[in-house]
């Protein structure tokens, strides 16, 4: 609003249907593309430790084989990558009759197609 001399939001929004460009603005920095391996250590923790473990008994309460997870907003795919990690390395021992399917999205294609290539430095 400031590099557009707009006063308030209300400004900003007539701004928006004068010129129907600016929504593609507005949705670019709308875009979360922070994405990194154990990105927030305390939620990743809280997940392995209790979260999952909860999930994955009603899961096998139930009978089922498979244990689906939706990573939405993935951005370039860290986040899903890390909750794969967090399977294999603590969780997939301890429920080997259990397989864990990870579905990720992004509104993003560009960020989407560096999670899909999965190369990281």
């Amino acid at each position: 609003m400031q590099e557009l001399a707009l006063a308030d939001v209300a400004a900003y929004r007539a701004y928006l249907e004068f010129y129907p460009a600016e929504w593609e603005v507005l949705d670019g920095m709308c875009h979360i593309t922070i994405s990194r391996f154990y990105r927030d250590k305390g939620v990743f923790d809280f997940l392995a430790r209790q979260v999952l473990p909860e999930i994955v008994r009603m899961a096998l309460e139930r009978g089922e084989k498979t244990l689906r997870c939706w990573s939405a907003g993935c951005a370039s795919g860290e986040d899903p990558y890390t909750l794969a990690l967090l399977w294999q390395l603590h969780l997939k021992p301890r429920f080997p009759d259990l397989a864990m399917r990870i579905v990720a999205t992004d509104a993003d294609a560009a960020m989407f197609k560096r999670a899909e290539l999965a190369c990281y430095r």
